[in-house]
């Protein structure tokens, strides 16, 4: 099994997708799944990034200049830049929904389709979701932190596009935490050279993120590919149990006052505890978003739903309360 903690490379990637297509496995059903892991300096995880993600897909057509760029600049065989140019990534997506809290160490994107559909969606659902989870957690933090302060989001030129994902899945954390009502809106405003102040003394009232700091301290995330039949490439793996739904569930238990007890990771059929719920949702059908809620009511649906199960965010970030997370290994063969 192949685990990458590091944004897959847009090289690497299609040259596995080449090696499947060679040996004729590029259709074949896998399950994608993208996992954080274990890192005792993230006290908890807010879910961000999945939304855009599920809009991406609507029509998506592979962009001729990306297939020009692949051309000129890595070494494909012709006939299989033809076969990745016909890929619409009809793909089954299973995610944490946005706003939702969560501990170390749970999958946070599956994509279920063909091997080719979802190594071709990977390296964008790898970005979009890590700079959303990034930001939407580091927020979070700083709002528990300094619920009286407004967050400005410095740069000296204008923002590249990447730096605009960050902006904007800031401003939907803004909305669910929702300030205390003596506070003003958050100011996610660009302006000023980019320079880290000394927190928690940052002038003005202020408190501005450094975009680079914010993203290069992300939290670790691993790949996992799951086929069936395997193929011979290093990053291809499976397991003895069907891929069909996916090789394991993950749910979280309440106890009898409805507060958070621990989320668990089991094979795909176990029985679920009474009181529990699952914590990976549907999204989308064969590429095309199904949850009819739009991104603000449901980030906020899930927010409000997990600080309730969760209790007092305040002492998650003191570490009096730990998200407790359970896997029950699969086998694999």
């Amino acid at each position: 099994m192949n685990h990458q903690t590091k944004p897959p490379h847009e090289r690497s990637v299609f040259q596995a997708l080449e090696q499947a297509w060679k040996e004729q496995l590029h259709m074949v059903p896998c399950v994608l799944s993208l996992r954080s892991l274990p890192d005792p300096s993230w006290p908890f995880l807010v879910s961000g990034g999945l939304n855009g993600f599920v809009q991406y897909l609507e029509g998506y057509r592979m962009p001729a200049a990306q297939i020009g760029r692949m051309r000129q600049e890595m070494d494909l065989d012709p006939a299989f830049l033809e076969v990745v140019r016909e890929c619409r990534g009809e793909v089954n997506v299973l995610g944490i929904a946005e706003g939702e809290l969560f501990g170390t160490g749970l999958p946070v994107l599956e994509l279920h389709g063909t091997v080719l559909d979802c190594m071709v969606l990977r390296t964008k659902a790898d970005q979009m979701v890590r700079l959303g989870i990034t930001t939407a957690t580091a927020t979070s933090l700083l709002r528990i932190h300094y619920p009286d302060k407004d967050f400005t989001y410095s740069t000296v030129t204008t923002p590249t596009n990447e730096e605009r994902r960050v902006q904007e899945s800031a401003a939907r954390v803004a909305a669910w935490t929702e300030p205390t009502p003596d506070t003003e809106s958050s100011a996610l405003v660009w302006k000023n050279p980019r320079i880290a102040p000394t927190l928690p003394d940052a002038q003005d009232g202020r408190i501005a993120l450094d975009l680079n700091t914010l993203v290069s301290a992300g939290p670790t995330l691993e790949w996992q590919l799951w086929s069936n039949p395997q193929c011979s490439a290093p990053w291809c793996s499976s397991t003895a149990m069907s891929i069909s739904s996916g090789p394991t569930h993950v749910y979280r238990t309440l106890n009898d006052d409805g507060m958070y007890i621990v989320d668990k990771i089991v094979p795909r059929g176990t029985p679920i505890a009474e009181g529990s719920r699952s914590i990976l949702q549907r999204f989308a059908d064969r590429g095309r978003p199904c949850r009819p809620l739009p991104d603000t009511a449901r980030s906020r649906i899930m927010g409000d739903r997990s600080r309730e199960e969760i209790g007092d965010l305040q002492s998650l970030v003191n570490g009096n309360r730990v998200l407790s997370v359970q896997e029950i290994a699969i086998s694999a063969s």
